[in-house]
């Protein structure tokens, strides 16, 4: 389903999410651990919406 859109948005927000999206963003795909990681495929589809305190570990 999610591969049939047009386009996503994906929303992290606040510093309690920052070791989790750092830890998303650089490891090999795995989907089982990181469910988002089936988007992987489709990232040309995918607008990453991330607020400064969830991104200070990029």
């Amino acid at each position: 389903v999610l591969s049939a859109a047009s386009h996503l948005a994906v929303l992290v927000s606040g510093e309690e999410k920052a070791n989790i999206l750092k830890e998303v963003l650089t490891s090999q795909p795995d989907e089982v651990r990181y469910p988002i990681h089936i988007l992987w495929p489709i990232l040309n589809k995918v607008t990453w919406l991330i607020d400064s305190q969830a991104a200070k570990l990029l």
